[in-house]
């Protein structure tokens, strides 16, 4: 029988096809439960579903070109693998604690400028006051 270990998937940089496969399922499930989550009524929840399962019978419709997912999935892509790369440790920012001060708060400050910048300018109402 398997250990558990503290890190996401096991040490392996590549993880196995079962791993992946239950990676995927729990993303899934986690996506479908939020449909039921946001819709208002069955009624909407019917709806949703059926457009998810249209589009996937004619991915031809689908079209990213253009849009602010296809600018944004190599910066997506990039976060997620340092995200995997550095899942034995707590944060991704723990590789920077071997460096000196000066270049580590360096980091820090270009991180937050670079929040700040590229946060919406104006915010709507909290998420939470919609439902």
């Amino acid at each position: 029988m398997p250990q558990a270990t503290a890190i996401p998937c096991g040490t392996r940089f590549i993880p196995s096809v079962k791993i992946v496969l239950k990676v995927i399922a729990t993303f899934l499930f986690v996506l479908i439960g939020w449909i039921f989550f946001r819709a208002e009524n069955w009624e909407d929840t019917g709806i949703i579903f059926h457009q998810i399962f249209t589009t996937l019978l004619h991915p031809q419709s689908i079209s990213l070109k253009g849009t602010w997912l296809a600018a944004a999935a190599p910066r997506i892509g990039l976060l997620l693998l340092l995200e995997w790369s550095t899942r034995q440790f707590p944060h991704p920012l723990h590789l920077l604690s071997k460096l000196p001060r000066i270049i580590r708060w360096t980091v820090y400050t270009f991180l937050l400028w670079a929040a700040l910048y590229f946060s919406p300018g104006e915010t709507g109402p909290f998420i939470y006051f919609q439902f």
